[in-house]
């Protein structure tokens, strides 16, 4: 949508000439700020998108688009814009979060892309955090032999007549096929960020377009309070959300 109006920019400037009643629009410095978050916003729609919707995508190509992401939020920090640096600081909060819970896994299951292998989870962890790369290498190694020593000491149980050589392939295709094939999500993109879906469900489908906005202002409005302190609305403190059903399950 920040794309589109960017578009539409010198179309809004006119019809705000044509229209007196045309009084709230961006002036050029709102549209500055608009041109600064889209060249960083790109990434993030362009990875949602990837991970998320009917496909499924699975762990695989999770590792590199993760850590694709920290370094645009890296790069936002030193923005010349105090919003922006604000902005990331809050997004690495939450990334560095994720990252400490699945950092093994996510590397493990690059590993096991032929695509991928070693080189590029080290390629990308010496941007990240260099001095701790040589560390996690050896860990990851080490992780991925035991890993392996299960999977193997498993399979040789179940076919002890075998020749050891097919009990260690087959070890390897049950590995890599228990890896691989874990989904990243199981959420349609479109659902990631749209509220309207929970909204309108399917006992209050009737709901005309009127009530549906309004359903939708009126949660945002109740989950968030506005002060006087900054900007044109205001800076926007969150305290603790309501679910979608308190604020609308009792609508008709």
């Amino acid at each position: 949508m920040l794309d589109l109006g960017l578009e539409l920019k010198d179309a809004i400037s006119r019809y705000a000439l044509l229209d007196s009643n045309f009084e709230s629009y961006p002036d050029e410095v709102d549209w500055e700020h608009v041109k600064t978050l889209v060249g960083y916003l790109k990434l993030f729609y362009d990875v949602t998108n990837k991970f998320s919707g009917t496909k499924y995508p699975t762990l695989n190509i999770l590792f590199a688009k993760y850590c694709e992401v920290f370094l645009t939020l890296k790069k936002m920090s030193t923005s010349s814009y105090p919003f922006v640096v604000k902005m990331s600081k809050e997004m690495v909060k939450k990334w560095e979060k994720y990252w400490k819970a699945g950092t093994v896994v996510l590397a493990i299951a690059c590993v096991l892309d032929p695509r991928c292998k070693l080189d590029v989870v080290e390629y990308y962890f010496k941007m990240l955090h260099p001095e701790e790369c040589p560390g996690f290498m050896e860990n990851l190694k080490s992780c991925l032999n035991d890993l392996f020593k299960e999977y193997s000491n498993a399979y040789s149980k179940e076919s002890q007549n075998q020749a050891n050589n097919s009990t260690t392939s087959t070890a390897e295709m049950r590995l890599t096929r228990g890896i691989l094939t874990v989904p990243i999500s199981t959420v349609a993109s479109e659902s990631t960020f749209s509220t309207a879906g929970k909204t309108l469900s399917p006992a209050r489908s009737s709901l005309n377009d009127e009530s549906l906005e309004a359903l939708i202002c009126a949660q945002d409005w109740l989950r968030a309070s506005v002060t006087e302190t900054g900007g044109a609305f205001g800076d926007v403190v969150w305290s603790s959300e309501p679910s979608d059903e308190t604020i609308c399950g009792n609508a008709v």
